[in-house]
């Protein structure tokens, strides 16, 4: 530990504890995981898949004792054949390979595997922590989680685990199921209830073989997940009220070496985040470990998930401290034109049904017969970037939905990723080139990242200009419809955050449709 050391970082063995010799007989065979308990340091605790057990051991943490760092056998909870069938004992250990303990060291969570080809569980236990008990570090068999029992299911063979720094969530991957599971955590006795999960399929992909996870202890944001059938590393944001997750990326292995890239992104495994949150490393069963840099709000660079990056972390400047555009206060501020249509001219249309999944949620916006003149809209490959906002006449906090197309010159529309596109005149080069002559301007993202605008259609003209935008999936987050519905008036403004230019459209009661599920609206 010595930073001035030349041996500073490196290891030395003081200790080998094996099966019989230094446990009972018979519960520590085939050891699979490792894990130290938090905050005190002062137990390890070993999962092993041949004798379905736990092992306990206390560790010496008194730095100037001849014994410091070594361990002594404490307790052993181990299954039993057939207690899954009776549920009487403990439950869940089954060919067991990994541990994760909840940040406050109140709770143990093992993965268990053995079984057919649907077998998966969880076992929870709660940890002594009270260092004058006689227990001191002793585990308590609490819960079992079954796949294919209390709603459950995809939780096939699971892998890995992961609590979240503040111990409200854990997340749990299953390579069998292509799948990652979301459950809320009693913060009181540890045990489990699941929120949801997500599958590989349609936009959340690279699940195939879903193995590590990991989150990023500082902010707790973000979760990702190796996924070994598909070469790959899946990025989720996390909400921290309900612990749901929203697929933002995917980083594919580039098997040609000649193309730019991740190479030797090979049946990826294990992943960490180093504890200041700034980079990941990935373990590839192919000999590889992978280093990469996580984007993070305030050092200058736009992510996945962000909005805007202007070098801090910091609210009020235009650019919030989660590094999202704060150009919402109130409808019109700060509009240096704004740009109204006729009556009628406006539709807005929103679907969040409570009883449907977050996958169906849409929202469409057009705003026509205006008059813009080539050049009118700046240049979004360049620096335009367009924010809507809306707001409603209720007491609840406005805006009620704010969701942008960054800015950005992207010719490769089919990769999937953020692009706009101009018609005519050019998409590539430089891209302020021609922009008088430029009719319309197209943005897409087959991705819905980072708040689920999926289309943006900017057109020109005399009478009959046009604004296009449509928004869909789980990364949208459309306004609470139910149970009463939007609040008379609904205003919806659209912003050039470049030349802060304005598109707006009011709507007020009677609405076409407002049941608690659908909102559909023609403008003043």
């Amino acid at each position: 530990t010595n930073t001035m050391s030349v041996d500073f970082g490196k290891l030395t063995l003081i200790q080998t504890l094996t099966d019989t010799t230094d446990t009972p007989v018979h519960t520590m065979r085939k050891p699979q995981a490792v894990v130290v308990s938090p905050v005190d340091y002062a137990h390890v605790y070993v999962v092993t898949n041949a004798d379905d057990s736990v092992v306990v051991f206390s560790r010496e943490t008194d730095d100037m004792s001849a014994n410091f760092g070594k361990l002594t056998f404490l307790q052993v909870q181990q299954q039993a054949p057939g207690s899954c069938d009776t549920m009487a004992g403990i439950c869940g250990l089954n060919n067991a390979r990994y541990l994760a303990f909840s940040p406050d060291g109140d709770s143990l969570y093992a993965a268990g595997t053995k079984g057919d080809a649907t077998a998966g569980t969880i076992a929870v236990f709660a940890r002594d922590n009270d260092d004058m008990s006689a227990n001191f570090g002793k585990l308590t068999f609490k819960q079992t989680v079954r796949n294919l029992e209390n709603g459950i299911t995809a939780l096939h063979h699971p892998s890995a685990i992961v609590v979240s720094g503040d111990g409200n969530h854990v997340y749990v991957t299953s390579p069998g199921g292509k799948s990652i599971h979301a459950f809320l955590r009693n913060t009181g006795d540890g045990t489990l209830t699941q929120v949801e999960f997500q599958k590989d399929g349609g936009i959340t992909k690279g699940l195939n073989g879903a193995s590590g996870v990991a989150m990023d202890s500082p902010s707790g944001r973000y979760v990702y997940v190796t996924g070994t059938g598909d070469d790959a590393l899946s990025v989720f944001r996390r909400s921290a009220a309900t612990g749901k997750l929203t697929i933002l990326e995917t980083v594919f292995n580039v098997a040609d070496l000649s193309l730019p890239g991740v190479h030797d992104l090979i049946n990826p495994q294990d992943v960490v985040v180093s504890p200041d949150g700034k980079h990941l490393y990935v373990a590839s069963s192919t000999g590889n470990v992978l280093s990469f840099l996580i984007d993070i709000c305030g050092d200058g660079i736009r992510g996945t998930d962000e909005q805007c990056d202007d070098v801090n972390t910091m609210s009020g400047d235009g650019c919030s401290s989660t590094c999202q555009l704060e150009l919402c206060a109130t409808p019109l501020t700060g509009c240096t034109t704004v740009h109204t249509t006729a009556s009628q001219q406006a539709s807005l249309a929103i679907k969040n049904d409570p009883l449907a999944v977050d996958t169906k949620d849409q929202l469409q916006w057009k705003w026509g017969q205006g008059t813009i003149a080539a050049g009118g809209y700046g240049d979004p490959r360049l620096d335009a970037t367009y924010v809507l906002c809306l707001y409603d006449g209720s007491m609840a906090t406005q805006p009620l939905m704010s969701i942008a197309a960054p800015h950005g010159n992207n010719d490769d529309c089919k990769s999937g990723d953020k692009c706009w596109k101009t018609s005519p005149g050019p998409s590539t080069g430089t891209p302020h080139v021609n922009v008088p002559q430029v009719t319309k301007f197209k943005y897409s993202d087959r991705l819905f990242t980072p708040n689920g605008v999926q289309k943006v259609q900017l057109s020109t003209g005399s009478g009959n200009a046009s604004v296009k935008l449509k928004g869909k999936g789980i990364n949208l987050q459309p306004p609470v419809l139910f149970p009463g519905g939007l609040t008379s008036p609904v205003t919806v403004m659209l912003k050039n955050t470049a030349n802060t230019d304005c598109w707006k459209a009011t709507y007020s009661a009677p609405f076409l449709v407002n049941d608690g599920r659908q909102f559909k609206a023609q403008s003043d």
